[in-house]
């Protein structure tokens, strides 16, 4: 009988208490469940779950979505929408498109189309410069070579450096061009020549960028062989690749500057007057590209010095002294060591609402300035070769290898566990 009564009163409270409740909860309640599912559940889930289901079930239900909406949507749909749709939308958006365009697609493309085209014309070193793009991405994650002029890891080719060509980008600007820009470098012991972008206006100019955050526009979490060889676009977010700054830096005698933004264009840098990948390497690729760097000043703090002596990290490609991946866990690809006090090439978040994540130390994280829940807006890493006479290398090589500072002695260690 206690069952029969609950049963006879549900239908009567039910209606009078959800119309009280809904309204009053659900406000609450769902935004923290949407940000809580957004920001930890499907970056976890995503890439584990789309590369089991896509290969099974595209192939059985593409063909049939495709055969539907061609054979029955389209010709009821596009007669009835086009004659409505095309005077009120085309009027607003083309100007839109045509606006964009010029504004921001062309000052990037101009200078990268122009100087080939050119050069393709005359023979000059241009007309040889690789394209395609590196492979290897974790999986879900995109892959691509450097647009610009820039992809694959040096291999063949060009056998020497053309006569004049500079070699990074302070020969440039000694050269006379003062101009900030992409520029085609060919190190002495590159088999090949390569685009970068050069920053002739930051502390005197001569900088050679090899990494900038600035929108989310490219995908950061890849894997080994996508770091290796570079990706993005040399105007816009790019890596320039392990391969290439080895080369650059291999022999020591470089200085790096970190430039940081936050989301109130605030301002930081690092500066560190001792900078090399696979100083004095043999194989830079089978030493793992390893990180020196020493000399730090600046107004961001220090955390990059943690992590020299280690070698690079991708999600694919563990190197790490974590007993996990360090880059599976904080999404990104860095020199880690257990794991981070800096994350430059992890997770774009902070959109719409500032650099703020719930999410631990998976951003774009520079811990000394705005610790590890906070991702910048805008990132660039640069080097040029250090001023002065005597360029002493010993700092490079004799960095502590055996630093086992972990990412915050105070937080809580089962952070740094990876979820495999």
């Amino acid at each position: 009988m206690p069952h029969s009564k609950k049963v006879v009163v549900l239908p009567w409270v039910v209606p009078q208490v959800l119309p009280r409740v809904v309204p009053q909860v659900l406000p609450r309640v769902l935004p923290q469940v949407v940000s809580r599912v957004v920001s930890r559940v499907l970056p976890r889930v995503v890439p584990q779950v789309l590369p089991r289901v896509v290969p099974q079930v595209l192939p059985r239900v593409l063909p049939q979505v495709v055969s539907w909406v061609v054979s029955r949507v389209l010709p009821r749909v596009v007669p009835q929408v086009l004659p409505r749709v095309v005077p009120q939308v085309l009027p607003r958006v083309l100007p839109q498109v045509v606006s964009r365009v010029v504004s921001r697609v062309l000052p990037r493309v101009v200078p990268q189309v122009l100087p080939r085209v050119v050069s393709g014309s005359s023979g000059g070193p241009r007309s040889g410069a690789p394209s395609g793009g590196p492979s290897g991405a974790p999986s879900g994650a995109p892959s691509g070579g450097l647009s610009g002029g820039l992809s694959g890891a040096p291999s063949g080719g060009v056998s020497g450096a053309p006569s004049g060509a500079p070699s990074d980008c302070s020969e440039v600007l000694h050269s006379g061009s003062t101009s900030s820009g992409v520029y085609w470098l060919h190190p002495p012991h590159s088999p090949r020549g390569f685009n970068a972008y050069c920053d002739q206006n930051t502390d005197g100019g001569g900088w050679t960028v090899f990494q900038r955050r600035e929108d989310g526009d490219v995908d950061f979490f890849r894997g080994w062989d996508a770091y290796r060889d570079g990706f993005g676009r040399t105007t816009g977010e790019h890596w320039l690749g392990l391969e290439r700054l080895a080369v650059l830096t291999g022999s020591g005698g470089f200085e790096l500057r970190v430039d940081l933004w936050d989301w109130q264009n605030d301002s930081a840098f690092a500066l560190y007057s001792h900078f090399s990948v696979a100083l004095d390497s043999v194989n830079p690729e089978e030493d793992g590209y390893p990180l020196h760097v020493d000399g730090y000043s600046g107004t961001a703090g220090d955390s990059l010095l943690k992590h020299s002596g280690m070698r690079f990290t991708t999600a694919d490609r563990d190197q790490d002294l974590s007993e996990n991946n360090c880059a599976g866990f904080y999404r990104g690809a860095w020199w880690y060591r257990n794991c981070h006090t800096s994350n430059l090439n992890g997770q774009y978040l902070g959109r719409p609402h500032g650099g703020a994540h719930h999410s631990y130390a998976d951003g774009i994280e520079w811990s000394s300035w705005t610790g590890w829940q906070y991702s910048l807006k805008k990132t660039e890493m640069k080097i040029r070769p250090r001023p002065g006479p005597g360029l002493d290398r010993d700092q490079d090589q004799t960095r502590d290898l055996d630093q086992t500072r972990d990412l915050d002695q105070t937080r809580d260690p089962d952070q740094s566990r990876d979820q495999d």
